[in-house]
């Protein structure tokens, strides 16, 4: 075998091994709204009308649940994540419930949902599962980067996906279609610290970010994640390691 093919091999050997592998199971409900990722300066009300000056919009007549932060675990810059999503949220009291795809169905469209503070806003299926990675600074003072779209038709059907800080982006079951075996990845931009989970609404799915008083139901997400080395730091890796072996062959 030729030393360049070794060293290739080598690489790659050391490339898997030097991820390092987490998992999780995240229960996200749907009252968890994503627009109010790291944001420490709002404090949330109970069901009922909402206090002045409130940042989310509720139903008139309000309805029977209180809005809740999404759910947050660490992120680190590079590090590659994957996941895999199933359960039901209703946004409709009493019935109308969608998958972690959410839906594009012609009864509801797709969702046009404006930012709030410096959380993007959310061009995509409607009820969908979402996510968005922050670094440690409240969003509040921020500047709020353009929408991804994924409303058009393909749009959730990618295979890699590197979304900025603080733009919401669709995860849906994380696969590339329905029943599609193919698990998307999602990659960490540069500075961030933080994965948020929830889901993107509004009235009729359009507007000012709220409508969630009247959400039930979660989804249940399995959450991969792998740090992946510097390309350098593995190549150095590599040519240490088969350095080290050919020295001891002597």
């Amino acid at each position: 075998m030729g030393t360049g093919r070794s060293l290739g091999i080598l690489m790659g050997t050391l490339f898997v091994a030097a991820g390092a592998a987490s998992a999780a199971i995240v229960t996200v409900n749907g009252t968890d709204v994503i627009f109010l990722a790291g944001r420490t300066d709002v404090t949330l009300a109970p069901a009922g009308t909402p206090p002045v000056g409130y940042p989310l919009v509720r139903l008139s007549p309000p309805g029977a649940y209180a809005e809740t932060f999404p759910e947050e675990m660490a992120a680190s810059t590079g590090e590659q994540f994957q996941f895999s999503a199933s359960g039901i949220v209703s946004y409709v009291a009493g019935g109308d419930f969608f998958g972690p795809d959410g839906s594009t169905a012609p009864a509801v469209g797709t969702s046009s949902i404006n930012s709030l503070a410096g959380i993007s806003g959310y061009l995509g299926p409607c009820g969908a599962l979402a996510g968005v990675f922050l670094n440690g600074t409240d969003p509040e003072s921020e500047i709020a980067p353009l929408p991804l779209d994924f409303a058009g038709a393909g749009d959730t059907s990618f295979t890699v996906l590197a979304p900025s800080l603080n733009q919401v982006f669709f995860i849906g079951d994380g696969l590339t279609g329905t029943g599609a075996e193919t698990t998307q990845s999602f990659i960490t931009p540069v500075g961030a610290t933080r994965l948020f989970l929830g889901v993107p609404d509004g009235l009729y799915f359009n507007g000012a970010p709220g409508a969630y008083d009247d959400n039930s139901g979660a989804f249940t997400v399995a959450v991969t994640s792998t740090v992946v080395p510097e390309p350098s730091s593995v190549g150095l890796l590599a040519i240490g390691s088969l350095i080290l072996c050919h020295h001891r062959r002597r």
